[in-house]
């Protein structure tokens, strides 16, 4: 890490990804309320996959005299999935299909953040883009596909140009911070067959939180996520 003047500084080696406004420092669990962020965006089956990356990254600081100062960052490089990982745990879970590999490829983080002139008020926009692609495995708990299908079938399967936005804005004076965060992400999952389909996803969540003595804060959250943006109703 080398700050070389404050609008331009270099980092290199494994980076934490500035996603949304908790993400850089989510292990650091004294810094918040609640010990479980919301789920709609800071998903715990994400959290080994999502928290950081191997690369390198530009950082500044740039004044902007009344109209207050602004934070950037960018990254380029690779996340390191394992097969028992908790993201491929998931998906493990979602094809009823074994993991054989995952490859994240190249990643592209970006995150803006602008401390406005009023006081503890900080708005945040970031973007993820990634493409993933792994092979998945046939079980005996995989018939959804096929009643013919043959057991130890490796299967491809990519989710090319995923593409995750998130939108923050946070607000803290004395002892009350009041946060809210959305974010939506798109891909187009491609299978074996190369068939092409589009998925988006996409959450929100709103927290408030006061300290009334040293040893007593309340908080709580109001956390919405919906895994298809066409079928909010779950059919």
């Amino acid at each position: 890490d080398y700050r070389w003047k404050d609008w331009l500084g270099f980092r290199a080696g494994k980076i934490k990804i500035p996603n949304g406004l908790y993400n850089e420092t989510r292990d650091v669990d004294m810094l918040r309320t609640s010990v479980f962020l919301p789920q709609s965006i800071y998903p715990e089956i994400m959290r080994d996959t999502t928290h950081a990356l191997l690369g390198r990254g530009l950082f500044g600081h740039l004044s902007l005299a009344s109209l207050g100062s602004i934070n950037y960052e960018l990254q380029y490089g690779e996340m390191d999935i394992e097969t028992d990982s908790s993201m491929a745990e998931f998906i493990k879970d979602e094809a009823e299909m074994d993991v054989l590999n995952i490859d994240a490829g190249h990643v592209f983080t970006g995150a803006l953040e602008w401390n406005t002139p009023l006081e503890g008020l900080r708005i945040k926009g970031g973007i993820i883009t990634l493409d993933l692609a792994m092979t998945l495995k046939t079980t005996e708990q995989t018939p959804w596909i096929s009643e013919d299908l043959l057991v130890g079938l490796e299967f491809p399967f990519k989710m090319d140009n995923m593409r995750i936005i998130t939108l923050s804005a946070e607000y803290a004076r004395g002892n009350l911070v009041l946060a809210t965060e959305y974010e939506k992400s798109q891909s187009e999952n491609v299978f074996a067959t190369e068939e092409r389909e589009s998925e988006s996803d996409e959450g929100y969540y709103v927290s408030a939180a006061y300290r009334f003595t040293n040893w007593f804060e309340l908080g709580m959250y109001y956390s919405v996520y919906y895994a298809d943006v066409d079928d909010r109703d779950g059919k």
